[in-house]
């Protein structure tokens, strides 16, 4: 099965954003058993170091504040 870039970008993000629990139980429920191999360990934003600084920002981020630090619109 092949999936052109994008599909599989959105499929990633949908298993790196789910519970563990939550994904295993519907795997289960599926009768899913998939074979894998981990290739390596899995990186989580804020411990791996980054070229853009000490440490990597997570991919999505929300802002806290509806307006950017100058509290005016942009």
């Amino acid at each position: 099965m092949h999936f052109d870039t994008a599909t599989r970008q959105r499929w990633m993000s949908v298993l790196a954003h789910s519970e563990p629990q939550d994904l295993l139980a519907r795997m289960q429920s599926l009768q899913l058993a998939p074979e894998y191999e981990l290739i390596r360990t899995p990186e989580t934003a804020g411990t791996a170091p980054g070229p853009h600084g000490r440490y990597r920002r997570p991919l999505l981020c929300r802002r806290r504040h509806p307006y950017p630090r100058s509290g005016t619109p942009g």
